[in-house]
């Protein structure tokens, strides 16, 4: 399993956006500040925004704050809309049962299936707003060292 750029970008862009809440920042700041291109930057962000996760603003002072809160918002959410469901083998779809007919014999499904619902379960335990906390936690600490 590897998780795609784009859903990495979408996270830090939830993130920045978090960090920075209150204020509206255009597209350009934005993916400057996380260093990604501004086309792929405004792609990511249109999906986003279209699953409600980002609002957009245009005109003059236009650009991009969190559509909900930070406290609100799962990696898994980023996750869905940018990548749809986690599947980590073919017999977990439920369009494409196990080829075993067995399921619940099949050790094999077992385990994949258990390991899928802990993946879905970090990622839907992580906030925007825990991440974007522990971020500055490790910011703090590095300073500290340096």
């Amino acid at each position: 399993m590897k998780i795609q750029t784009s859903t990495d970008y979408a996270v830090r862009i939830l993130q920045f956006l978090h960090a920075n809440q209150g204020e509206v920042y255009p597209a350009a700041v934005i993916s400057q500040a996380i260093g990604v291109s501004y086309p792929f930057f405004t792609r990511i962000a249109n999906q986003l925004k279209r699953e409600g996760l980002l609002k957009a603003t245009h005109g003059r002072n236009g650009g991009y704050e969190l559509g909900r809160s930070g406290h609100e918002i799962s990696v898994y959410d980023a996750f869905l809309v940018m990548e749809g469901n986690l599947c980590l083998t073919v017999c977990l779809q439920k369009e494409k049962p196990c080829k075993n007919a067995a399921q619940h014999n099949c050790l094999i499904h077992k385990f994949f299936g258990e390991l899928q619902e802990r993946v879905i379960a970090a990622m839907s335990g992580m906030a925007i707003a825990d991440l974007a906390r522990a971020e500055d936690r490790l910011q703090a600490e590095t300073e500290q060292i340096a």
